[in-house]
């Protein structure tokens, strides 16, 4: 006697030859974008991260340049606070490869940011140690109006 089943389950069924079931698996897509999604955020850390990397070089570069006042150590120091400024401005095309569905880049750009940050802060001190930056009231003496006497008066002495 013949028996006839028309189940067409996947476990009852092999899978033709050359043909592989776990390609069109529903699951895999969802595997391979949640994958894309922490990919993409390891490599938004890792961008975040870029600034400490020249961080030590400029702190050793404004270290060896000394305090006194000579073009090296002014172009050193203006190199120190010009590459954070450019750094703020180019913060979105630095993260821009990395944006997408789901992940978070705000984090990141600030750690970028506060990273660059600190990089211009030795920078001001650098040029307040080399005495560029006017701190003291002796520095704003020249904008200080001068105030003439209103009287005048004179005494002789017998």
């Amino acid at each position: 006697m013949w028996i006839l089943s028309l189940d067409r389950s996947k476990e009852n069924c092999s899978d033709p030859i050359g043909y592989r079931i776990t390609a069109t698996d529903s699951e895999e897509p969802k595997k391979r974008e949640k994958n894309l999604k922490e990919m993409k955020q390891a490599k938004a850390w890792e961008a975040s991260n870029r600034p400490f990397q020249s961080m030590i070089s400029t702190f050793l570069m404004l270290f060896m340049s000394g305090s006194g006042l000579n073009i090296i150590s002014i172009i050193i120091t203006c190199m120190a606070m010009w590459t954070p400024v450019k750094a703020f401005f180019t913060v979105n095309s630095v993260f821009a490869p990395y944006e997408g569905e789901g992940v978070s880049l705000l984090v990141p750009k600030l750690k970028y940011c506060a990273l660059n940050m600190v990089v211009m802060i030795a920078g001001l001190y650098k040029f307040s140690i080399m005495g560029l930056i006017p701190t003291n009231a002796e520095d704003w003496i020249s904008v200080v109006p001068i105030s003439h006497p209103l009287e005048v008066s004179t005494g002789f002495y017998f």
